[in-house]
Formats: C-alpha cells, sequence, structure tokens
C-alpha cells in the first residue's frame, strides 16, 4: 500500500490541478461551475486510491490550504 501511494498519489494530485486543455478531454472528477465540483474533486483521491488531501499537498510540495485553494480555483 505505501508503494502505491508514493507512485499513484503525486499522478493523482497533478491530474487534479492541471486543467484541461484538450476539447476532447474531460476533467477526471468534478465538473467546474456545478455546485459539488470542489467536493468531488477533494474527496477523489480519498476515494479512489486511499490519498487524503494532506498526502496530495504534501506531494505537491505546497500546503494543505494553498491545496485546498487550487482545487477551489480549478473549479470556478
Amino acid at each position: 500500500m505505501q508503494i502505491r501511494r508514493l507512485v499513484v498519489a503525486p499522478i493523482v494530485a497533478a491530474a487534479m490541478l492541471v486543467p484541461c486543455t484538450s476539447a476532447f478531454a474531460e476533467p477526471a472528477t468534478g465538473t467546474p461551475g456545478e455546485p459539488q465540483c470542489y467536493g468531488q474533486r477533494v474527496s477523489f483521491g480519498s476515494s479512489q486510491f486511499g490519498i487524503t488531501p494532506v498526502d496530495r499537498a504534501g506531494f505537491l510540495g505546497i500546503s494543505v490550504q494553498d491545496f485546498h485553494n487550487r482545487v477551489k480555483a480549478s473549479c470556478a
């Protein structure tokens, strides 16, 4: 499980914060502008991979507050 966190967590964390640039691609979870976007994006790593927002922030090298701020911005 620890190896899975070390490999999968950075990928999931980065994917949640990278805006989708392709006209055909859709975000991994949560639709920007929808009320449930923020909750879906924050809970995605935990429900799918067992990775908490604290883990994802750590892998990105940012604070948990910055992680939440980035998720909120990506849902705007």
